[in-house]
């Protein structure tokens, strides 16, 4: 569970730099997205381990319901994201000067099969564990890989698209 952190947040880190010195709004919202998951790991983590401990005084049916509220939380990290985003696109205006740097999108490209091979082994792992918070973090992984597919897209439109197609890396 720590390497996916530290991937994570790798990932994330390489994505926002990528979309800040490449002029990428697509690179820089995926860092951002990628960020989220990122926190998202670490809220899943301590949740899991408050779920996992047995009844006590407190608690006599145990302490399974933080789960619950840890996939809550997941999901608000998730939503508030993607409303950020959002806004930042309207604040910063849809047309682009300039098409983004091409290589902003080698790390989307990197972080692709990762993703994917970790969506699957999360969902095995909830399967497994009958455990609700690791199968949304799992669904989370597995669309990450289609956002990261329309951000890789955004930029390659922007970039080699007519110049009507600048917009592509904002939409994306």
């Amino acid at each position: 569970a720590q390497w996916s952190l530290w991937l994570g947040a790798a990932f994330s880190l390489a994505k926002i730099a990528a979309g800040l010195a490449g002029n990428s709004r697509a690179a820089l919202a995926d860092g951002i997205e990628s960020a989220c998951d990122t926190a998202n790991s670490l809220i899943l983590l301590a949740g899991l381990g408050v779920s996992i401990r047995p009844p006590d005084h407190d608690h006599p049916y145990g302490h399974e319901r933080a789960e619950s509220i840890t996939a809550i939380l997941l999901a608000s990290v998730l939503v508030f994201a993607g409303l950020a985003t959002a806004l930042s696109v309207f604040v910063a205006g849809w047309t682009p000067a300039a098409p983004p740097a091409a290589w902003t999108i080698w790390p989307i490209l990197i972080a692709l099969p990762v993703k994917a091979l970790l969506a699957s082994w999360k969902s095995r792992l909830a399967e497994r564990t009958d455990s609700t918070s690791l199968r949304s973090e799992g669904f989370n992984d597995a669309a990450d890989v289609l956002s990261g597919v329309i951000a890789a897209g955004g930029i390659l439109l922007a970039n080699f698209g007519t110049p009507g197609w600048l917009i592509a890396d904002r939409v994306a």
